[in-house]
């Protein structure tokens, strides 16, 4: 620099600025000017630039010559295409920063020919750009916004973001970009490009449905972006809307009772009081007559062939859990354990063959409750034997408060039973310690560290006569016994059969060209299960997804948008179905034309994640997340993943989605598989607007017989239950 005239530094400093701030604006704005200007300043100063600016400057004017061309749509007088050049100050990495991954690099083609990049030192005072910026050629619109020029000098270090710590992760976040000037505008596409893990999951369940909300939510609603940059919580917006000291209303049916206490000692800060209103809710009010009535199919017998133990043995097993832990009483609020429970189904929620109820059991009655105009003769029968009794469904509330007022020991499980029946509990047992003049007495030991069942669960009110804790009837009924598996291999024999049909029909209708919606292909499947003895319905709704539509990992086609099945894309179907003896979950993704390289490669390494689980042996007491990372290996190694778990919990002949035991990066569940659990094995991949791939079948734990035994204990592996071919 010390070598070149006045003019020479000017322009030369002038040069590199543009160049880093909007080099695409300047080719076209000033391209030729300074093109003029380097040509004066090369002819009248040859004798001052000794080499050290043609070396560098020849390439910039080269670059401006072919920008310059591709602009006007034909070639400058005297331009000719740049050849390349050993010399060290034209060859990429040699410029100060060691490399393009450390300097202002650009690297074009011209005419499909490939040319050296050339690496500017840096503007004295300027920052050194992380970044490597290819020009566009021939945008059509020149309008630039000043704003946007920070991309070409910042280094943005965002901290990434897996749900834990969302204050401190936000503050990083907003130095980061004051820092380097960021734009507003650009905030939330920066720091949400940055969550990973559980946030991405829930960022992306968030994206697919505000579009469908805000197609529906009139002018009088607002619609509160939750995680965007600027939108608070809803604790946090009823923090700063309410004057302190304001009372906030919950319906308290609809919060567990966690929920609720999370609620409640949120708003506390600002000195807000959290108000159940248990006798009616604003929105019924509204609804008022227009509100569908609730309903009213019978409930069935779940017969013993089927369920293999009978009512009795699993009402025993309840009691023996009661009198270890020191109680008089378990309530039952999740629906599936109370149909697992009294061998019954029933049709009030679609897709899982549950029916609206509570159940209670002491250690010598138990009792249901329940609309009596869904209950048979023979259920009735079915659970007199049992010795189980009937009360209508709104009298829980009651019995739970006079099972506190005369110093019942309750179980209750928080984090399902609602706060309703929780807050009952406590009143009735205020008024019986009252009657007696004594403080409530801790039952139960305390969450052990080993125990995950108890570990969230343990004692949390040390006033009140309850246990706090997971249901004895989630583990018991996860691990399935002979009947069940029984059951559940027959009925994905025929959902194979029904598949086998539905697969052949459709590559026949593919290849000669009959025009089928994601819907149509969705219902058709229906008809081909529905001729296989035992079908009840389906496990939840189809996810048909061709192309584009397949990236959706929840997807669910409707008539008026659809998109039409064809032979030039992927197709993904995930489906399952209800059969009388089990539930079957399954998802294949098929071609039925050529995929792509990208396609193949893809869809090899979710192939082999999905083998590698599916032969996957491990010893017991191993927790499902620690399986997880078989299923992904593959696709880590060329930089790919998933944003959704590998493996969920399936019920037999009852909820496709059951708990507690489940597949997946969420570390927190540390509830071992044990034989006799079921699970899927579904990884998969997803390129946003392109295609998505998903292979999904159902697995039994069951114990391996090896030559070894480490340690004395037992090994576990799986037994595929699904019984449809891969493509």
């Amino acid at each position: 620099m010390e070598k070149l005239s006045e003019d020479g530094r000017g322009v030369y400093e002038l040069l590199r600025a543009d160049l880093a701030v909007d080099l695409d604006k300047r080719f076209r704005d000033q391209g030729a000017d300074l093109l003029k200007a380097m040509e004066k300043l090369i002819s009248t100063n040859t004798s001052t630039l000794d080499g050290l600016l043609s070396s560098r400057v020849d390439g910039v004017r080269d670059e401006l010559l072919m920008e310059i061309e591709q602009i006007r749509g034909e070639p400058l007088k005297g331009s000719t295409p740049p050849q390349e050049d050993p010399s060290p100050s034209r060859v990429a990495g040699n410029g100060r920063g060691g490399g393009p991954t450390d300097s202002l690099s650009f690297d074009n083609d011209y005419r499909g020919k490939a040319h050296n990049t050339y690496v500017p030192p840096p503007v004295r005072g300027a920052r050194e750009s992380n970044f490597s910026f290819r020009p566009s050629l021939g945008r059509e619109s020149s309008s630039y916004d000043a704003a946007d020029s920070f991309a070409f000098g910042a280094r943005l270090e965002l901290p990434r973001f897996d749900g834990a710590n969302p204050r401190l992760w936000q503050t990083r976040c907003e130095d980061q970009f004051k820092l380097w000037c960021t734009p507003a505008h650009r905030w939330i596409s920066l720091a949400t490009a940055q969550f990973e893990g559980a946030a991405a999951c829930w960022l992306e369940s968030m994206q697919r449905r505000q579009p469908q909300a805000e197609k529906e939510l009139s002018h009088d609603w607002t619609l509160m972006r939750s995680g965007n940059h600027g939108v608070p919580t809803t604790i946090e917006w009823l923090n700063d809307v309410l004057p302190s000291g304001s009372r906030v209303g919950i319906d308290p049916f609809l919060f567990s009772s966690d929920a609720a206490e999370e609620l409640k000692t949120a708003i506390s800060d600002k000195n807000h009081e959290l108000i159940l209103i248990r006798d009616f809710n604003l929105v019924d009010e509204i609804w008022g007559e227009s509100r569908p009535a609730p309903p009213k199919e019978p409930t069935r017998v779940h017969a013993i062939k089927y369920a293999g133990v009978d009512v009795a043995s699993k009402l025993s097993f309840v009691r023996s859990q009661l009198d270890e832990n020191g109680c008089d009483t378990v309530v039952i609020s999740m629906l599936d354990e109370v149909a697992w429970l009294l061998n019954m189904r029933g049709s009030d929620v679609p897709h899982s063959p549950v029916f609206y109820s509570y159940l209670t059991v002491e250690m010598s009655t138990a009792t249901l409750f329940v609309d009596s105009n869904k209950v048979s003769e023979e259920v009735l029968e079915h659970l007199k034997k049992a010795g189980v009794k009937l009360k209508s469904y709104e009298a829980i509330l009651s019995d739970v408060e006079r099972l506190a007022e005369k110093g019942a020991k309750l179980w209750l499980d928080s984090s399902s039973v609602n706060a309703a029946i929780v807050s009952v509990f406590r009143s009735g047992c205020d008024r019986y310690m009252g009657k007696r003049g004594k403080t409530g007495r801790q039952i139960g030991k305390e969450a052990s560290s080993d125990d995950p069942t108890t570990k969230k669960h343990g004692v949390q009110n040390m006033e009140l006569n309850g246990l706090y804790k997971a249901s004895p009837v989630t583990l018991a009924k996860s691990v399935k016994n002979e009947a069940e598996i029984r059951g559940m291999k027959n009925s994905h024999l025929r959902d194979a059969a029904a598949l086998a049909e539905f697969w052949c029909w459709i590559e026949e209708e593919v290849r000669n060209n009959v025009a089928l919606t994601e819907v149509q292909v969705a219902e058709n499947l229906l008809e081909f299960r529905r001729k296989q003895d035992g079908f009840i319905e389906t496990s939840f709704d189809t996810i048909s997804g061709y192309g584009a539509n397949g990236a959706i990992i929840h997807y669910r086609p409707t008539p008026d948008s659809c998109s039409s099945v064809g032979s030039d894309n992927l197709f993904l179907l995930d489906s399952g179905a209800q059969y009388v003896d089990g539930t079957t979950d399954i998802t294949r993704t098929v071609h039925f034309g050529e995929p792509s390289p990208r396609q193949k490669e893809c869809f090899t390494r979710v192939l082999q994640g999905h083998i590698a689980l599916d032969q996957a042996v491990f010893p017991e007491r191993t927790p499902g997340f620690v399986l997880d990372v078989l299923a992904r290996s593959s696709l880590w190694k060329i930089g790919l993943d998933y944003r959704h778990g590998t493996g969920h919990g399936v019920g037999a002949a009852l909820n496709v989605h059951e708990g507690p035991q489940s597949i997946s990066y969420r570390y927190g569940n540390l509830t071992a598989l044990q034989k006799g659990m079921i699970v899927s094995n579904e990884p998969g991949y997803y390129e946003d607007n392109s295609f998505g791939i998903r292979i999904e079948n159902l697995l039994l734990v069951k114990e391996v017989n090896l030559a070894n035994s480490f340690g004395g204990i037992s090994y576990l592996g799986f037994e595929k239950l699904t019984f449809v071919p891969i493509q």
